[in-house]
């Protein structure tokens, strides 16, 4: 079982445009002028010259991975992402692929999740996703490096903390494992209800 979700996909709201001087991966596009809730037909409408044509074919992209068309998906933002780099981008890249079968197209996760966060290093969801994703290629070292520079960044990431505690207890750290968990349960029902499912499956 996995034992948190991936961190969403960024939207149209976490998208740098070519060109911003956003330092972040969420700064704000022209949100008043394009909603994130434009159509998938709408957002093909927009003509190519357009100053929002990059954010509509992006958004084209995220209505694709929602509807678990990943090759497409991943084609687009590989195009994207070729004209000009940007770190929502690589992160939708390894989003799709944690999300289908190993052995697709494209590198690994890890790997647009690492690039990403060496592109925007203060986003602290980038930093999750990168060890989540080392987690899940069982690099211990690496998702432990990852994740306690996510609880470092925000002390409440219950997320973060679970999985740390998974990947020190796969570690041998067995306490300190023990604790980051404890404090995960402490900081939402909702890993505490996960535990309790767990622990039923298991007869525990």
């Amino acid at each position: 079982h996995r034992l948190t979700r991936l961190r969403r996909p960024q939207d149209q709201a976490n998208f740098r445009s070519a060109g911003s001087s956003a330092a972040n991966a969420r700064p704000r596009c022209d949100a008043a002028s394009f909603s994130s809730e434009v159509s998938s037909a709408a957002v093909r409408d927009v003509p190519a010259g357009h100053r929002l044509s990059r954010e509509a074919r992006f958004l084209s992209t995220v209505s694709l991975l929602n509807l678990g068309q990943y090759q497409e998906a991943f084609e687009r933002l590989e195009r994207l992402n070729t004209a000009s780099p940007d770190s929502a981008l690589l992160n939708n890249l390894g989003v799709i692929q944690l999300r289908r079968a190993p052995g697709a197209t494209g590198r690994r996760a890890v790997l647009y999740f690492a690039e990403a966060a060496k592109m925007t290093p203060a986003e602290s969801d980038l930093v999750f996703n990168l060890g989540y994703a080392s987690w899940l290629d069982r690099d211990l070292p690496a998702a432990i490096a990852s994740l306690r520079e996510a609880v470092r960044r925000d002390p409440a990431d219950a997320q973060a903390h679970y999985v740390l505690g998974a990947a020190l207890q796969a570690s041998g750290s067995a306490s300190e494992g023990a604790r980051e968990k404890e404090l995960a349960r402490r900081l939402s029902s909702d890993l505490a209800e996960f535990d309790a499912r767990q622990a039923g499956a298991n007869g525990v």
